[in-house]
């Protein structure tokens, strides 16, 4: 009776193992283990559409779905405080490789197209031309994409240094960091009658990843908007609570910046 019953039991807990692996596959505990290997995006559009409300979203996340929020406003008679800070203004000093830039790059409203080497100036001109005359925002959306298409590169590969700040032109050949898409920003809007006062190229620090970064904003309807290499979004300064000023600066001016608590 025992050897009859062997195969049989033998068959049933053969049963019971598939389904409860089955089972746990099912409920994502067991191919933990595979997801492993998927890049983040990959995961995140994996996700089971119901859990979506019970995660934690990124800070990113959070500011990507704050985007469609209107920006606020400084209140009336009152200063704005970008990024949440007060600043001082103060003379063009002690920036070395600001002031190389402004000096390689002239006054002139149309110092980006009179700098750039041939073949980067065509494409820059036809790009203007076709945006010359659109509301400020599409501008800023469409010169941040444009300006975005450029591949990342560091200092260090480019130039052999730790902190270089390229011109236009050097950055039309070479690409280059946070800073240098940043001013090349900075000289493009400005070519489309963006006024420079308007404008500002603000050293922060990135309080997730805990490294310095530049970004330019450019102020407008009561609001500082942001144009940042690491996203096409151009979205108003109060959706970027991780970023902490060090200083701002344009070809008139220099602001320390101190945080609000």
């Amino acid at each position: 009776m025992k050897k009859r019953l062997r195969p049989i039991f033998c068959k049933a807990l053969s049963v019971c193992l598939c389904g409860l692996l089955l089972l746990l596959q099912g409920t994502g505990r067991w191919s933990a283990h595979a997801d492993e290997g998927q890049s983040a995006a990959a995961r995140l559009l994996h996700a089971p559409v119901s859990n979506a409300s019970a995660q934690r979203p990124s800070a990113f996340r959070k500011l990507l779905m704050q985007q469609a929020a209107p920006p606020a406003a400084a209140p009336a008679g009152q200063p704005m405080r970008l990024f949440n800070t007060v600043e001082f203004k103060g003379p063009l000093k002690s920036l070395p490789q600001w002031t190389r830039i402004l000096g390689v790059m002239g006054n002139k409203r149309n110092a980006l197209s009179a700098s750039l080497p041939a073949k980067p100036r065509a494409a820059w001109e036809a790009f203007r031309d076709s945006v010359q005359g659109a509301p400020l925002m599409e501008q800023l959306q469409k010169v941040n994409a444009y300006i975005n298409k450029y591949p990342y590169r560091l200092d260090q590969e480019l130039w052999n240094k730790n902190d270089y700040w390229a011109s236009p032109p050097e950055f039309a050949s070479k690409s280059g960091d946070c800073e240098d898409y940043s001013i090349t920003k900075y000289y493009a809007l400005k070519e489309l009658g963006v006024p420079a006062a308007d404008m500002r190229i603000v050293a922060v620090r990135d309080r997730i990843r805990g490294i310095g970064h530049a970004v330019l904003v450019v102020f407008a309807a009561g609001t500082a908007y942001v144009l940042d290499n690491q996203t096409n979004l151009v979205l108003p300064h109060d959706r970027y609570g991780h970023y902490l000023p060090q200083y701002s600066v344009n070809e008139f001016n220099r602001w320390a910046h101190v945080p609000v608590k």
